[in-house]
């Protein structure tokens, strides 16, 4: 079974804005079927907040707004550098960087250079009362009657979501590279069909999203985790509670190696063998994504097949 945050973390339920009972998806705007999935809507910056306080209460020296401009590595240790000046030392680095970040940019790309496809994603996080999210979504929190929406449309490899969190509507769109061009307009669409139309679009976001694990999640004296090391849900674009997990791997990996004092390959491939069973279930969704992408491309685009291929693969969501 593919975990949530819920299943694993049930105590950040307390950050959460929302917490939904399903997912609703709809074909061409139409809903086709309704599977339970008790799932935690989170605002990105309460989330971080939340950890940040964690991290700090176990005694972590957090320095926020710090850029990363220069990395050297030594036999002693890495020294990091904000390009103001400040130095920052220490005996093992972890890249939480991002997919997209600045850092070993080299190594990151040579896993996409094999990809078969990789997501693009415009994202809308904006302003919207909660009465006003649960009419237009059909949200009846009195009757129980609550959760998130996927849209499909047939001939489009992709799809569309609205997230309801507290006064807030995460809408999105995501697809193949190969189907990104005229996503933007595409997405305005999207939210003139599902009724959001009049949300305010000037924090509309843009972004590409690999679809495979790193082939290495280490280098000397560095550990990769969460998107940065390609821990994302291919079918989805989610990656939260995979960054998760693949951080607590790396925190007991780095704990090892510092109480050893080791930082060799055998240490750090500790980190590999600890997120085996992740990456298998990555590397399943991944096969899902290409599937989907290969049925829609070979001509699926009549809406009773595609419910058919929908009731079958709600199974993998």
């Amino acid at each position: 079974m593919y975990a949530t945050v819920l299943d694993r973390y049930p105590e950040l339920e307390a950050v959460a804005d929302r917490r939904v009972a399903a997912v609703r998806t709809h074909l061409n705007y139409e809903q086709v079927v309704t599977r339970p999935k008790d799932t935690l809507l989170f605002r990105r910056t309460r989330l971080d907040e939340h950890l940040a306080r964690r991290a700090e209460a176990a005694g972590v020296d957090l320095r926020d707004g710090v850029n990363v401009r220069r990395i050297d590595f030594g036999p002693d240790g890495v020294t990091v550098g904000d390009g103001m000046g400040k130095e920052f030392r220490g005996s093992l680095l972890v890249d939480a960087s991002g997919a997209n970040g600045p850092l070993f940019r080299e190594h990151k790309a040579a896993a996409r250079r094999v990809l078969r496809y990789r997501i693009v994603s415009v994202v809308l996080e904006a302003p919207c009362p909660n009465d006003v999210i649960d009419r237009r979504m059909g949200i009846d929190e009195d009757a129980g009657d609550t959760f998130y929406s996927a849209f499909l449309e047939t001939g489009f490899v992709g799809y569309g979501w609205l997230f309801p969190k507290d006064g807030m509507i995460n809408a999105g769109l995501g697809t193949i590279t190969e189907m990104g061009n005229g996503l933007k307009e595409r997405f305005h669409w999207f939210l003139l069909r599902t009724g959001f139309d009049d949300l305010d679009t000037t924090r509309l976001r843009a972004f590409t999203i690999p679809t495979t694990v790193l082939p290495r999640l280490w280098l000397p004296r560095v550990l990769f985790v969460g998107d940065a090391g390609g821990f994302v849900d291919a079918l989805t674009g989610g990656g939260l509670c995979n960054g998760i997990r693949s951080g607590e791997h790396a925190a007991a990996t780095a704990e090892r190696a510092v109480v050893s004092g080791r930082f060799e390959k055998d240490t750090l491939e500790d980190y590999e063998r600890m997120c085996s069973e992740l990456r298998k279930a990555l590397r399943l969704r991944t096969a899902g994504l290409y599937y989907f992408a290969g049925a829609v491309k070979r001509g699926l685009d009549r809406p009773f097949a595609v419910k058919a291929l929908l009731r079958g693969a709600m199974a993998l969501a």
